[in-house]
């Protein structure tokens, strides 16, 4: 017997993740199924396609974490040897939830890309918008998000501590090794998305007002300048929500492993599945 202690309120908080993320992520999902008036459109509109490749990954991801999470802790008999490491590799070792996790945040940056050529670039968007494309660039975001996970496949083992208790910990070489991996899946999964939602908000608030600027000067209609710079609004305010619901989903796990590879280790915060339920919410409220 091994794993993590099970906990009462954890497996609370799972079915409550899990129960709100089911929900969230289906009524995403037949909200855009039902979206417009052809039956077509739905296959149409590369945004339609993005959110519904999110609500599904998102679904998956807070079906998932329940079951992860039981089998990692001390009430499951874990295997040990060779068995128990590629165990911890696929399953108990969170590669599945880490895994969506990146998927779910890479489809994230799709549809700020989206947004920024709906807005700036129309007739670019056209053409970026072709629905083999947009497949092609879903496709994309989980063999890179996979890539990210090679480490977890590579490093993770089932290991005794103490003699006493074992669980899926990561085994390398040396400190070094584990801070320079620690590095770049820190940049990679964290950083570089930041920027990214950053810039894109930013390029997308100055087209705004850039069009704000030339309708003044071409429409003498107040009135219909202000609907179509406020029709485009709503673009500015799906990105700045997800771009806050990143940070607030994520900088705390973030910060938890930032502690743990400087020798802090009394710290379980895991808000790494809230992006599951935090997702659909944002597109309900303001799609």
């Amino acid at each position: 017997m091994g794993g993590i202690e099970f906990w009462t309120w954890e497996i609370i908080c799972y079915c409550f993740i899990f129960l709100t993320g089911l929900f969230g992520n289906l009524t995403v999902i037949i909200v855009v199924l039902k979206s417009g008036s052809a039956r077509h459109r739905f296959r149409e509109v590369p945004f339609n396609i993005y959110l519904m490749a999110l609500a599904i990954v998102d679904l998956i991801f807070a079906v998932t974490c329940l079951p992860v999470y039981v089998l990692s802790t001390n009430v499951f008999d874990h295997p040990t040897g060779v068995q128990g490491d590629i165990l911890c590799k696929l399953i108990t070792g969170y590669l599945i939830p880490f895994w969506l996790g990146d998927v779910s945040i890479n489809t994230l940056l799709i549809i700020s890309f989206e947004r920024h050529a709906a807005i700036c670039k129309p007739f670019k968007a056209i053409q970026l918008g072709i629905p083999r494309r947009t497949y092609f660039y879903i496709a994309g975001t989980y063999l890179a998000a996979f890539v990210l996970q090679i480490p977890t496949l590579v490093g993770i083992r089932w290991a005794g501590v103490n003699g006493t208790v074992s669980y899926c910990t990561y085994v390398w070489p040396s400190d070094t090794v584990s801070t320079s991996i620690f590095a770049v899946i820190f940049t990679c999964h964290f950083v570089l998305p930041s920027t990214i939602f950053l810039i894109n908000f930013y390029r997308i608030k100055k087209c705004l007002m850039k069009l704000d600027g030339d309708l003044r000067r071409s429409l003498g209609d107040a009135k219909q300048r202000v609907k179509i710079v406020k029709s485009k609004e709503k673009t500015v305010r799906i990105v700045l929500v997800v771009l806050v619901a990143f940070f607030v989903s994520w900088t705390p796990n973030h910060v938890m492993y930032f502690m743990f590879q400087f020798g802090v280790k009394q710290c379980q915060l895991e808000l790494k599945i809230f992006p599951s339920r935090i997702n659909p919410r944002i597109f309900i409220i303001l799609a």
